[in-house]
């Protein structure tokens, strides 16, 4: 479940097994497993700065491209 802060995630999984939980009415059962992972990539504005100026002092070439923040870099999550 992805998601920027905790709360939605915990929300998140409460609906969904809400939306599970309609097989019971119908003689079934589910098992549900959520498991926790990496924590949502959040960019530090300052740090940002930093590493953007670190990176074009040493690289003076290099473009950086600036974009909305999105989904798919949790993996970063315990960088900065």
């Amino acid at each position: 479940i992805r998601s920027y802060a905790p709360e939605v995630r915990d929300f998140l999984a409460s609906e969904i097994k809400k939306a599970l939980s309609i097989v019971e009415h119908l003689g079934g059962s589910f098992s549900l497993n959520i498991q926790r992972g990496e924590p949502a990539l959040k960019n530090h504005p300052a740090v940002n700065e930093w590493i953007t100026d670190a990176i074009t002092k040493t690289y003076p070439g290099m473009g950086i491209t600036r974009r909305p923040f999105g989904l798919g870099g949790e993996d970063f999550g315990y960088v900065t």
